[in-house]
């Protein structure tokens, strides 16, 4: 790889697209130093942690860990806050997962991270406190959650009044096989009592997957 070269002739690179290097289990330190960049994607590679070094991009607008054996994220990543597009998953075996994939742990104010668009996969097995984060990410068209529980749902319903553009939205409960839990989006926030407010709840959505048990169709659709 001739990244070394690279990053040491251009100061100034903006792009750097390091998408199938298989070989690649670590982000290179190199990349910490180009402080212009505004695109990182590391879409499957074979990176395991993203160290605190990543704070120092904070011009950086797209990181795609797809793909990766990633499974959580620094606070530092907080410091993006340009950031629009933050992708983070790994693939399993689907015996293990019945949905193919992990999301990742975050930290607890992710919602800090205010100019993100499009966000995923957010591991919510860790509970409400996540879930109230996503709430604040007002910004988001697309969402991706992983493992969560029924008891957040109502939690997530509160969440999800708030993101008025987002478009598409992916939740999946946690659980194996026959013990899903049943994914409750059938809650409504104190904002939308009026019949006003209830018609605009995820008005711009277009896409909405539900994986896991459902009681009855959620009131949104």
């Amino acid at each position: 790889m001739l990244l070394s070269k690279v990053s040491g002739s251009s100061k100034l690179l903006k792009v750097l697209d390091l998408r199938g290097q298989e070989t690649l289990t670590e982000i290179p330190n190199e990349i910490f130093n180009l402080f212009h960049l505004k695109l990182l994607d590391l879409y499957d590679t074979r990176v395991e942690r993203v160290p605190k070094a990543i704070g120092k991009l904070q011009h950086l607008e797209y990181l795609n860990l797809g793909i990766t054996e990633v499974r959580e994220l620094p606070m530092e990543i907080l410091k993006l806050q340009k950031l629009r597009v933050l992708r983070v998953y790994q693939l399993v075996d689907s015996s293990d997962d019945d949905y193919g994939y992990h999301g990742f742990k975050a930290p607890s104010n992710m919602g800090g991270l205010l100019a993100l668009e499009i966000f995923g996969c957010i591991d919510a097995s860790s509970g409400s406190i996540i879930i109230k984060e996503i709430g604040k990410l007002t910004q988001l068209r697309e969402l991706r959650i992983t493992k969560l529980r029924r008891e957040d749902g109502k939690e997530l319903c509160s969440s999800l009044a708030n993101l008025t553009s987002l478009r598409e939205l992916r939740v999946d409960s946690i659980g194996k096989g026959d013990d899903h839990e049943i994914i409750d989006l059938n809650h409504h926030h104190p904002s939308l009592v009026s019949s006003s407010s209830s018609s605009s709840f995820l008005q711009s959505l277009r896409m909405l997957l539900l994986c896991g048990r459902l009681e009855k169709m959620p009131q949104c659709i």
